[in-house]
């Protein structure tokens, strides 16, 4: 058995803890299904939302804006693709072009805004995702405390691309987050270096993180961006393993640990293999 290992998440409410017997990387997700396949025909991008569809001079060739109409969030927004896409578009985020069509719009669409801000999309059911039309939200976020990316420095690395880290952190197994390198830069400034991390760790979980059953994993991309429009993270979020009782209730209602099924070490070691 191996040294329990606990570790502050940055939120500074819970802890992480590794080891013990969970000290073996585990790719096998009996419980995981397919990704939702395109249905155009009942599809509400497709149809009954296509009057709602909010027209904009930035908005770039294959994708749409939506308003969020039904959402606890200030500012959401909805940046969807013209058409209902294959499994295979979403698994990847459509690729590096999309990928930055999307951060390039979003940039845009926030030049008036004044608050925390998050771009995200989820993957897959097990990752949040309820609609078969791969789609991106843009928010104003309620930040307890904005996360600083500059007071982790210990976390093991993955790669560096450009100005950018990618790290195994989180409070999920296989999870990655990704920082600015030295200093802070508009997000604007970023985009490409940006789709370009993403991209990358995307498709190296896809390929790293298939299960023993011969899925990709579902995962969740997040992308923090500050009230000044500087970047402060990005997240990869691969859902490899479900959470119990100790996550669900102890750790949000009593602050207790949150149980990786491996350590983040042992998941940078793997991904850099």
């Amino acid at each position: 058995m191996s040294e329990v290992i606990f570790e502050a998440l940055p939120g500074g409410r819970n802890f992480i803890t590794g080891g013990g017997t969970r000290n073996a990387l585990k790719l096998s997700r009996p419980w995981q299904v397919p990704l939702p396949q395109p249905q155009p025909e009942t599809c509400p991008f497709c149809t009954t939302k296509l009057h709602e569809e909010i027209p904009h001079p930035c908005r770039p060739e294959g994708w749409k804006l939506f308003p969020n109409i039904f959402t606890p969030h200030r500012q959401h927004h909805l940046i969807v693709p013209n058409i209902c896409q294959p499994a295979e578009f979403m698994q990847t985020l459509g690729g590096i072009g999309n990928i930055l069509k999307v951060f390039q719009f979003a940039t845009e669409l926030i030049k008036d805004s004044t608050g925390e801000l998050a771009l995200f999309c989820h993957i897959g059911y097990h990752a949040g995702q309820n609609l078969a039309h791969l789609h991106w939200h843009l928010t104003e976020v309620r930040a307890e405390r904005p996360l600083d990316p500059f007071l982790r420095r210990s976390n093991p690395l993955v790669r560096r691309i450009t100005d950018l880290e990618i790290v195994a952190a989180g409070s999920r197994a296989g999870e990655c987050i990704i920082y600015p390198h030295a200093r802070t830069l508009p997000v604007k400034e970023m985009t490409l270096p940006l789709a370009d991390a993403i991209n990358y760790i995307v498709s190296l979980g896809n390929q790293k993180f298939m299960s023993a059953e011969g899925n990709p994993p579902n995962f969740c991309v997040s992308i923090r961006i500050s009230a000044d429009k500087t970047l402060r993270y990005a997240d990869y979020c691969p859902i490899l393993n479900m959470w119990g009782a100790p996550e669900y209730a102890f750790a949000l209602l009593e602050g207790g640990p949150i149980t990786l099924p491996w350590t983040h070490e042992l998941t940078a070691e793997y991904l850099r293999s």
